[in-house]
């Protein structure tokens, strides 16, 4: 347990279940005003200026005239917003992605647009620099910031209507485009995880087929050089809008869920370990078009509820499907007031361990932020990095010859812990592989990959989970 840790964290060490209230929310509109025709569209939360404090990042897309934007909003700490303009060069800026992408430490943005693939370099306090990842690939829709190729730094993964492709990073954030699947006629989703459990990552991906009106849902086998097979394992009769790759049955095996827009219904794909996945229906309640899910344990009774929004102009909600543990999920309306919600996200950005959602509308163009009220204990994370994710500092510190460093998740999740030079050089991987929800210590014996006693001096610490990073300082004294 982190020494300063959770009551839920001790809960589940004794087998008792944190309460399960249904989470009453606050609704609060955080902008509205845009420039003309200017639409909201997806959202992420992060720490984006390095003052601990969770900010928000949004793209602003325009079908009509040139007012593309994206903006990031800075929480002065009592979650009052000053909006900023990130970026408003970039054409039709899409979906959103935050990472190290440069191994400095602090929280990049990957965004897709029209006209190619960008990084945003953030300078640490949350200023940014523009530079390509790739300028010229045709039509991409979603990035995904993930070391595909564990090579220590990060790539790219992207889905276009043209096929899927990964942008390998050469350690100096130039990147080369590699060809996953050139098959693809359209895009809809993909996630990544180790499906098959052989300690390398896999990627999952949905596709509309032009061919046959259907939407192909397929894994693609790493072999463990980053050479992928595709793998279809089912296929559907109406688009699939979003996918999330989670243990949704605790079962520690990575699971799928869906949601098919056109058919108002929710699937559920189990994994039994070996990437052979059974099907099922897990919601169809949902009034009109539901578009953007997330999985978050809502209410901190140590299970995995989903989180829904959509609708069109006349109808909208965002809806929480509270898990009672055994996978029935009850509909708790939080919002069902008109809207064409677009994007959700999860995080406790007031640090009061209980989940706060952010969610995109058009027609009301809005930024809204839903607070969740109440009193619920249990690991949520404030700072940048991954959600989910708590990262302790070491103890001892400094240290001769060894430290503890302690973690602590949410979710079963696949987790890396790395220790780097204060130059950013590689020193020993520590953790590497999928741990379970609850708290975890790895200690570091001061020794780098071949042995040796590294010499005294400040290291870096990294911990990775989903493909974000949280970093920490430590001291040895040899």
């Amino acid at each position: 347990m982190l020494r300063n840790g959770s009551l839920l964290s001790l809960l589940l060490l004794i087998g008792i279940t944190a309460f399960a209230a249904p989470v009453n929310f606050s609704k609060q509109v955080i902008d509205s005003t845009f420039p003309a025709n200017g639409r909201p569209f997806d959202v992420f939360v992060a720490d984006l200026n390095g003052d601990d404090e969770m900010d928000i990042v949004m793209t602003l897309i325009d079908f009509i005239t040139t007012n593309e934007r994206t903006y990031w909003y800075a929480n002065d700490g009592t979650e009052v917003f000053t909006r900023m303009v990130l970026d408003s060069t970039t054409t039709s800026p899409g979906r959103i992605d935050v990472g190290d992408v440069d191994g400095d430490t602090d929280l990049d943005v990957v965004i897709s647009a029209n006209n190619g693939v960008f990084w945003f370099d953030n300078d640490g306090v949350g200023n940014f620099t523009k530079r390509n990842v790739d300028p010229a690939i045709g039509s991409p829709r979603q990035p995904i910031i993930v070391d595909l190729d564990e090579d220590m730094d990060e790539d790219v993964l992207v889905l276009t209507s043209n096929g899927l492709f990964w942008e390998e990073n050469n350690g100096s954030e130039n990147f080369t485009q590699r060809t996953i699947d050139a098959s693809p006629v359209s895009d809809d989703a993909i996630g990544f995880g180790d499906f098959d459990e052989d300690n390398d990552i896999d990627i999952i991906g949905a596709t509309f087929d032009l061919s046959t009106g259907g939407s192909l849902l397929a894994w693609y086998e790493n072999d463990g050089s980053e050479i992928f097979t595709r793998i279809v394992f089912d296929t559907v009769t109406a688009g699939i809008s979003d996918l999330v790759v989670e243990d949704l049955d605790d079962d520690n095996h990575l699971d799928l869920v869906l949601v098919l827009e056109q058919q108002n219904e929710l699937d559920w794909y189990r994994n039994d370990g070996h990437a052979t996945f059974s099907i099922g229906i897990l919601k169809t309640d949902f009034v009109q078009s539901p578009r953007a899910l997330k999985i978050a344990d809502l209410d901190n009774d140590s299970d995995e509820d989903v989180v829904v929004a959509g609708g069109n102009a006349a109808i909208g909600e965002v809806v929480h499907y509270d898990n009672d543990g055994s996978e029935t999920f009850a509909k708790h309306n939080i919002d069902n007031t008109t809207g064409n919600r677009q994007r959700v996200f999860v995080a406790d950005i007031d640090g009061d361990s209980v989940d706060d959602l952010f969610v995109t509308s058009q027609f009301p163009m809005e930024l809204v932020m839903y607070t969740g009220l109440g009193t619920a204990t249990g690991i949520k994370h404030k700072s940048g990095g991954s959600l989910g994710a708590v990262l302790g500092q070491n103890y001892p510190n400094p240290f001769n010859p060894s430290t503890m460093i302690e973690f602590e998740l949410a979710a079963p999740a696949h987790v890396r812990l790395d220790v780097f030079t204060v130059d950013g050089r590689f020193t020993r991987r520590l953790a590497d592989g999928i741990y379970r929800d609850g708290p975890h210590g790895v200690s570091w014996d001061g020794r780098g990959t071949n042995g040796q006693a590294a010499a005294s001096g400040v290291y870096f610490y990294r911990l990775t989970v989903d493909g974000i990073p949280q970093t920490r300082k430590m001291l040895l004294l040899q």
